[in-house]
């Protein structure tokens, strides 16, 4: 598919203080926006008559669901029939931030993320839940089927939709990982529904990542392989814990794949 994107803004996705932009690919960047309230959604994702495709879109840690905005807005001409949504995390104390209080999906015990790194365990799951119900009621309300859903994210939003989408028990049209990684390896085939074993994800990473370690990437996408999910993976040379023109031109051109318009 022709890809368009839209004049490019400037595009900061995470604004932890502890993450590193790196060079390689053009990182794009806009202004943050005001954070109206814990657990909300984003208001640019009221839906028109002509919607008939979803992407849901989780931010990373320190963020808001605000700090994405602009995906839309570069992405919108080439995926006029999709309908963005964009949560946010509640805010809670982050153990690798000392203890502060920021928008967080879960804790993170530590900073970088590498392969062998361990989350806690109960306070995923319940974000896992969460956000399963996010989904749930995302579909309900917009009378979109599950089949034209993609559930995405960055860093540990990244993290969360992949597992989120391996879990889900209805039919998803696909997922994307930007710069994330599997939680507990050891588990995943424990946990992968029937209905989401052969859903596309697309797996992006820079290769140059001080915060989440291109390991995860190399390590994780030949796991779920083996248990039959189709993985896509992109990586991007000298990139450090960011995104760029080339990858949205990336997921782009995988969206309109996954979702294409309905005649």
């Amino acid at each position: 598919p022709t890809v368009r994107l839209a004049p490019l803004r400037t595009y900061t996705p995470a604004r932890f203080s502890g993450f590193s932009q790196g060079g390689g690919c053009k990182p794009v960047t806009t202004q943050r926006q005001p954070r109206s309230r814990a657990l909300s959604v984003s208001t640019k994702a009221a839906m028109s008559s002509s919607q008939n495709a979803m992407v849901i879109w989780l931010h990373g840690l320190g963020d808001t669901g605000a700090g994405w905005h602009d995906l839309q807005y570069l992405l919108g001409s080439s995926l006029p029939h999709v309908k963005w949504v964009f949560p946010d995390a509640e805010n809670q104390p982050v153990t690798c931030n000392m203890g502060m209080t920021m928008p967080s999906w879960f804790d993170l015990p530590d900073l970088p993320i590498r392969p062998d790194c361990r989350e806690d365990a109960p306070a995923f799951k319940q974000a896992v839940k969460f956000v399963s119900g996010l989904v749930e009621e995302q579909i309900k309300s917009s009378g979109i089927t599950p089949e034209r859903v993609v559930l995405g994210g960055f860093s540990q939003g990244g993290a969360i939709a992949t597992q989120v989408m391996l879990q889900y028990p209805a039919k998803l049209a696909g997922g994307v990982n930007f710069s994330g990684w599997l939680v507990d390896p050891a588990s995943i085939k424990d946990i992968v529904q029937p209905a989401n074993k052969e859903t596309p994800l697309l797996w992006g990473h820079g290769e140059s990542d001080p915060t989440v370690w291109w390991a995860c990437q190399k390590e994780g996408a030949p796991l779920l392989k083996e248990l039959g999910v189709p993985v896509e993976v992109a990586s991007y040379a000298d990139m450090g814990h960011s995104a760029c023109e080339e990858e949205f031109k990336d997921l782009a051109v995988w969206l309109a794949r996954q979702i294409p318009p309905i005649q």
